[in-house]
């Protein structure tokens, strides 16, 4: 996202600068002082703007909020707040100086103590942040939309679940009952709990296979989808304290788009196909039997846990890298060092990342190495 298109958003309110309560405007100009004099009502203060351009609540007090700064219809400077009302974390970019001096020099003329520091400059047309305090901003048709980063794409940025659309259809149902219902089993009825699945369900972005498969005590698998060729499932916590439940819906990246398939054979009561795309991909990958690719495949998407490609390697030939003795963190291990040598493996977990898989492997070899010296000699 780059200044000029922040720029370009439209405004979901703008300030007069001395009635700038979030404190950016004396941050930006480098100004030590608050403002609200009442004599400045007879200025010409309208030329001095503070333009709040996106906003996202993350759990209620901890906020993400992007700003732009004009003078005389001018931009000049952008300014992204972040955390407990806006003060944990707090950067801000200058596009333009000769404008940042002008209304710099135009406040200083009707206030003082104006401090000196260094002033961070932005280029209004290069890209400037995509991400920040946990938020990504998300490019969509209307311009951009600040979202929880687990709910966009890891790797293109594209929007994967869409919370507005979830909290739009939730306040639709009756809310008490659910949250009463969520927190309490013996208040649940069938109603409520389909009318919870259909609101989670909502946000879901790309071709959607609807589940409602109970993972753990904890772990609710409600939809799976494909999006930007990677599958992802979508799972929540029912059992949260948290009102905000859009929030707690966390999107796995489990595989390739062609796993898609394979949710929508379960959702519909039927055993996986060993002929299904992604089954011939895993045999051909991992070198295992169709048989057991079904097996593996079936009891990750009905129970969760441990992905894919990390329990096929636990039915592979054994990694003689990796001592007895760490079989607890084998599969793990065993990944990574198949992530460094083959990166194909990746696209049957995602989330594997090369820098993952170098850290666990450097890891693992110092601990191997450890151990075969405190080995006892023969």
């Amino acid at each position: 996202m780059t200044p000029n298109e922040i720029y370009a958003l439209p405004s979901l309110s703008s300030t007069l600068w001395y009635k700038d309560f979030s404190e950016v405007l004396p941050e930006v100009l480098n100004l030590e002082q608050e403002f609200g004099d009442p004599a400045y009502k007879d200025l010409d203060t309208k030329s001095l703007l503070v333009h709040t351009k996106l906003g996202y609540t993350s759990d209620g007090s901890r906020t993400v909020t992007v700003f732009a700064l004009t003078f005389e219809d001018k931009p000049f400077a952008v300014m992204f707040t972040g955390g407990r009302g806006g003060r944990d974390r707090r950067e801000y970019f200058v596009t333009d100086t000769a404008v940042w001096k002008e209304a710099r020099g135009y406040v200083q003329s009707l206030t003082s103590n104006v401090l000196a520091r260094d002033v961070p400059k932005a280029q209004a047309d290069v890209e400037l942040i995509s991400e920040f305090y946990d938020t990504t901003f998300v490019k969509a048709a209307t311009g951009y939309l600040a979202v929880n980063s687990k709910h966009a794409h890891p790797v293109t940025g594209a929007l994967i679940y869409d919370q507005k659309q979830f909290t739009k259809v939730w306040r639709e149902t009756k809310q008490d009952g659910l949250i009463r219902a969520w927190n309490d089993p013996k208040e649940e009825t069938p109603e409520m709990r389909q009318a919870a699945l259909e609101a989670y369900q909502a946000g879901v972005v790309g071709k959607a296979v609807q589940l409602n498969t109970q993972l753990s005590e904890e772990q609710l698998l409600f939809a799976a989808s494909a999006v930007d060729g990677i599958t992802f499932a979508y799972v929540v916590e029912p059992r949260s304290r948290y009102a905000a439940w859009g929030l707690n819906t966390t999107p796995w990246a489990v595989g390739p788009a062609s796993m898609l398939e394979c949710y929508a054979e379960i959702a519909a009561g039927r055993p996986l196909d060993p002929d299904l795309s992604y089954i011939r991909d895993l045999v051909k990958t991992f070198d295992v039997s169709p048989e057991a690719a079904v097996e593996v495949a079936t009891a990750f998407i009905t129970a969760g846990g441990k992905g894919v490609a990390e329990r096929l390697m636990a039915i592979t030939p054994r990694d003689d890298r990796i001592p007895e003795e760490m079989d607890q963190d084998y599969s793990s291990i065993a990944l990574a060092y198949r992530v460094i040598e083959n990166h194909d493996v990746t696209r049957f977990c995602p989330s594997a990342t090369n820098t993952w898989a170098t850290e666990l492997v450097e890891k693992a070899e110092v601990i191997a190495a450890t151990m075969r010296l405190s080995k006892p000699s023969v």
